[in-house]
């Protein structure tokens, strides 16, 4: 019996490593989600820079697979990531034009590489690059918008998790499950009637 209570307080915290302590939440097909896992880190301890948040992302993993800053593709996901966030938060993202300056690009995940377009969700004459400003933050003040931010601010960060990235191995059919079932008891029964 401790062993399943063990067993459920380790798969409740579902984080093997990070400042993060909330469970990752789904934004599953069936409500027109993507199927990733998203979590917040943790509001005291989860406050870093750009580049400790990158790092600290990759440090967790869920469901096997490693996590990445969130990468923000469509109106909807802002839409559920906002309802994941809340208000009054300014959260690094996973996009950076430090590479070529006024060039955005996802920097994480399976988008890493590709350009922040053509969806974005910028603030009013944001991009700016004031003070050389190249990490992305999401502000969730009342309004959702992005802003390039200079890394070394300290805010909290969301990580994503794809768990369409690794190879699933197919659990057999039904059928086959019965019929390697049937095939056991008729061996059971002939060892009983020798």
């Amino acid at each position: 019996m401790k062993t399943g209570w063990i067993a459920a307080i380790a798969l409740g915290v579902g984080m093997s490593a990070g400042a993060a302590s909330a469970v990752p939440t789904e934004w599953t097909t069936a409500s027109g989600g993507n199927g990733h896992f998203y979590m917040l880190s943790d509001a005291t301890t989860g406050a870093v820079s750009a580049l400790d948040a990158r790092s600290a992302a990759a440090a967790m993993t869920h469901m096997g697979e490693t996590g990445y800053l969130a990468t923000i593709t469509s109106q909807e996901e802002l839409d559920f990531l906002t309802t994941l966030v809340g208000a009054e938060q300014n959260i690094w993202l996973g996009g950076t034009d430090s590479a070529v300056e006024g060039e955005w690009r996802w920097d994480q995940g399976p988008e890493a590489g590709d350009l922040i377009a053509p969806f974005t969700a910028w603030g009013p004459g944001e991009p700016n690059d004031l003070l050389g400003e190249d990490y992305l933050a999401g502000f969730w003040n009342g309004t959702t918008s992005w802003n390039d931010v200079n890394e070394v601010f300290s805010y909290r960060y969301l990580v994503e998790f794809d768990p369409s990235a690794s190879t699933v191995i197919p659990v057999p059919g039904g059928w086959l499950l019965g019929l390697t079932g049937l095939i056991g008891l008729g061996l059971v029964a002939r060892r009983r009637k020798a």
